[in-house]
């Protein structure tokens, strides 16, 4: 319970931060990250000639004007986040054909659940999903 309520206090920055580290781990170099704030693919990076982009999501909210600022989503904001992120891989991979496309989350059960749940797809797709545990610790799960 206490991981779960840890990786609910995951902000999207958060998420992407870990990610960072696990794909530096990896040799690949990071071409450009955005905050929450800013529109865009979240996390872009590059590995010889590979190409690397990530939709990213968190398990509360960084703006301390809402209402769950500071507090996990739902279990039905985190299954609305999960296929927001879904439609946004799914437009990344028609617009950028060659890149390597990935979403990530904190490693919630609900969040776990619903990637499992579309995992064939996403592996047809070849749409990678991490999760990204509360000690940083990111796991490949498609």
């Amino acid at each position: 319970m206490k991981e779960r309520d840890d990786a609910l206090r995951m902000t999207e920055s958060d998420v992407i931060g870990a990610v960072v580290k696990h794909l530096e781990g990896e040799g690949w170099i990071i071409k450009s990250t955005c905050t929450e704030k800013q529109r865009g693919i979240d996390l872009i990076a590059e590995h010889g000639n590979e190409r690397l982009v990530l939709e990213a999501k968190g398990g509360t909210s960084s703006d301390d004007t809402t209402k769950r600022y500071g507090k996990g989503f739902t279990t039905n904001q985190q299954r609305d986040h999960v296929a927001n992120a879904v439609l946004t891989a799914l437009k990344l991979r028609s617009s950028e054909p060659k890149s390597r496309v990935a979403i990530a989350f904190p490693d919630t059960p609900t969040h776990r659940r619903h990637i499992t749940g579309a995992a064939d797809a996403l592996k047809a797709l070849s749409i990678w999903a991490y999760a990204v545990h509360p000690d940083q610790r990111v796991e490949q799960i498609v």
